[in-house]
């Protein structure tokens, strides 16, 4: 338990006022902002920060040791649980956040394909000189820092959801068959 305590002024006739003592339960911070699958509530700017960070390694990880069923696996996990969080993030700001789980599902379709092919020093037509690749990448950079940057409203009632996300299985379904069909067409092998 962490206690936040605050000075205590003395007033001109020395009676000291009153000391405002704030706890904090960690475990409950922690419980309610690292969920990492779940589609109800909404998520903070560290939660966010976090778990962009974690799937960051965890993809970077998975193309290094070049076993291409783990990367695969990993880009399905990383890509439900980042745009999961961002739905959650968008809440915080009383949006649907449509606009902003399309550019995130295609920012992280690329990032997974660019990483390889940087990785495994492939020279394929994904490369940045694409006019379509820079625009989403700077558009997802720009989404991310926005997500990142600014506070949310703290209001807990707002639930609304993408129509993306109405059938999330369908959603992330389509969008693992276009990551593997996308991945089979640039470097000719899934497995």
């Amino acid at each position: 338990m962490f206690k936040k305590n605050t000075s205590t002024k003395q007033s001109h006739s020395n009676k000291p006022s009153k000391k405002i003592i704030q706890e904090v339960n960690w475990d409950d911070v922690i419980r309610e902002e690292a969920q990492f699958f779940a589609l109800s509530g909404r998520s903070g700017r560290f939660a966010y920060m976090a778990l962009l960070a974690f799937w960051g390694m965890i993809i970077r990880g998975a193309v290094s040791i070049d076993i291409l069923p783990l990367l695969h696996v990993g880009a399905l996990l990383a890509c439900i649980s980042i745009i999961l969080i961002t739905q959650r993030r968008c809440r915080d700001f009383h949006c649907k956040g449509t606009f902003f789980v399309l550019v995130g599902s295609l920012d992280e379709m690329i990032y997974n394909w660019s990483l390889y092919a940087e990785e495994h020093n492939l020279s394929t037509s994904i490369s940045l000189d694409i006019p379509a690749i820079k625009w989403i990448s700077t558009l997802g950079a720009c989404v991310y820092l926005f997500l990142l940057l600014f506070p949310g409203k703290k209001d807990r009632t707002f639930t609304s959801t993408s129509p993306l996300l109405k059938h999330p299985i369908a959603y992330f379904g389509i969008w693992y068959i276009l990551y593997l069909g996308g991945f089979y067409c640039l470097f000719g092998k899934i497995i």
